[in-house]
Parts: C-alpha cells; sequence; structure tokens
C-alpha cells in the first residue's frame, strides 16, 4: 500500500473518529437535558467541555524524560521529542479547537431536548403523576 493510500485512511479514520466524539457529545447534552432540564444541562455541559479543552491543551505534547538528570534536584538529560514546548497561542488554539467541537454539537443537542410549553428551562414535571391526577377529579 503505497504512502497516500494510509494517510487517507488514517485521515478518514481521524475524522470519524472526530465526528462520533461529536454526535455523543450532541447525544448525552440531548439526553441529559429531557431528564434534569436545560439550565442544568448547560451548567454541566459547559463544565464538562472546558474541562476537557483545558486537559487536551495542557497535555499538548509535552516532552518526555528519556533519562533522568540529577536524582536529587531533578531534571532531565535526554528528551524524547528533543524539548519542544508548544507556545501559548498553539495552547489556545488545542483549548479552541476542542472547544467549537464539542461545545457546538452540545448545544444542538441543548435545543434538540423537549421543550415544555409550561417550564422550557426547568426540570420536566412527571407527566404520569399529572394525568393520573386528572383522571381522579
Amino acid at each position: 500500500m503505497s504512502e497516500f493510500y494510509s494517510d487517507t485512511l488514517w485521515d478518514v479514520g481521524r475524522t470519524l473518529f472526530l465526528a462520533f466524539i461529536a454526535f455523543q457529545a450532541y447525544k448525552m447534552t440531548r439526553d441529559y437535558g429531557e431528564k434534569a432540564g436545560r439550565w442544568s444541562a448547560l451548567l454541566k455541559g459547559i463544565a464538562w467541555v472546558a474541562g476537557i479543552a483545558l486537559f487536551a491543551a495542557a497535555m499538548m505534547r509535552n516532552p518526555s524524560c528519556e533519562e533522568s538528570g540529577d536524582p536529587l534536584y531533578g531534571g532531565c538529560e535526554q528528551y524524547a521529542d528533543d524539548g519542544y514546548e508548544p507556545t501559548l497561542e498553539q495552547r489556545g488554539a488545542r483549548f479552541l479547537f476542542w472547544t467549537l467541537l464539542l461545545g457546538i454539537p452540545a448545544g444542538f443537542g441543548l435545543m434538540d431536548s423537549r421543550r415544555y410549553a409550561a417550564n422550557p428551562w426547568r426540570r420536566p414535571e412527571d407527566l404520569k403523576n399529572r394525568d393520573h391526577d386528572v383522571t381522579n377529579r
């Protein structure tokens, strides 16, 4: 297999994986919005998206130590990737990428959760109990 085909297959696999992650963000937010209400889903969705994006930005290509230096003071004599340290702009771009990749589908999932005319942003009422009370009157 030539290098062109393997690169194309890798790109397709990566894109499908990212699409799966975006779909899961949509589905989880929509389901939680139906269970707990939109405000709760909005707050927890923002917290999860920001947490994952911060983790991705913080873990961006930190150099790993192959041979440790002084055992008392620490340090590293040889880095695995030549001591590459990403800039603040690169970390910010990674944070923005994951925020948009997860935040936009989560926002659509939140807006797609069922709306209740009386309480569109609060916890949905138990419809079975409400219907049961009406029939017993």
